[in-house]
C-alpha cells in the first residue's frame, strides 16, 4: 500500500469517489472511494488529500 498527497480534480458524489492529481508524479488516480467519516464531509475539487492506494481499489482518508 502506497500513501500518497495530491488535489482533488474530479468529484462523483454519487458514487463516493474522486480523482485525484499526485504530488509525487502528476498523474490523475483512478477514481478513488472517499471513507465515510460520519461528519458529511466530501472532498471539492482543488482540495489538498491524503490517499492510500492499494493493489485493487484506493481511498481517500481525508483532507489535509
Amino acid at each position: 500500500m502506497n500513501l500518497i498527497e495530491g488535489r482533488v480534480s474530479a468529484v462523483y458524489p454519487s458514487s463516493n469517489t474522486v480523482k485525484v492529481k499526485r504530488d509525487d508524479n502528476g498523474t490523475v488516480t483512478r477514481e478513488l472511494i472517499v471513507l465515510i467519516r460520519g461528519d458529511n464531509w466530501f472532498p471539492t475539487e482543488g482540495e489538498y488529500v491524503v490517499c492510500v492506494l492499494g493493489k485493487g481499489n484506493g481511498y481517500v482518508l481525508g483532507a489535509i
